[in-house]
């Protein structure tokens, strides 16, 4: 039970941060990143743009993620699982 309610919160964490993201180019970068699992180098040619403009979008999509992670209490600042 602990592990589903566990899941429950990261698919939570994961919903929040793309609807966060929602009609945004960092959106649609992740879409494509982690929704179709595609390669920085192909989400940074089909978006007219260079790798290290995907690499900052990933790297602030993931920032939002650890955030509303961390307010649910599913990672702390130190490593370690809160849960």
């Amino acid at each position: 039970e602990k592990e589903l309610e566990k899941a429950r919160l990261w698919g939570f964490v994961t919903d929040s941060t793309f609807a966060y993201f929602d009609g945004t180019v960092i959106g649609e970068a992740a879409l494509r990143y982690y929704g179709q699992n595609t390669t920085i180098l192909d989400v940074a040619a089909s978006l007219h743009v260079d790798r290290q403009t995907i690499r900052n979008y990933r790297d602030k999509f993931v920032c939002v993620c650890a955030l509303y992670a961390s307010e649910k209490g599913l990672i702390r600042l130190n490593g370690k699982e809160a849960r």
